[in-house]
């Protein structure tokens, strides 16, 4: 949930990266493509 993305800092990190990416999708698609992206 909210709370635990914004109390973490790395998750907290990666949600400001999407909300500054500005891309058109949801931040749970978005970090899904991250991941698969980096392994």
């Amino acid at each position: 949930n909210a709370k635990d993305i914004l109390c973490d800092p790395e998750k907290r990190s990666n949600y400001d990266k999407w909300r500054r990416s500005g891309i058109a999708i949801s931040y749970k698609q978005w970090c899904a493509m991250k991941e698969h992206v980096h392994q």
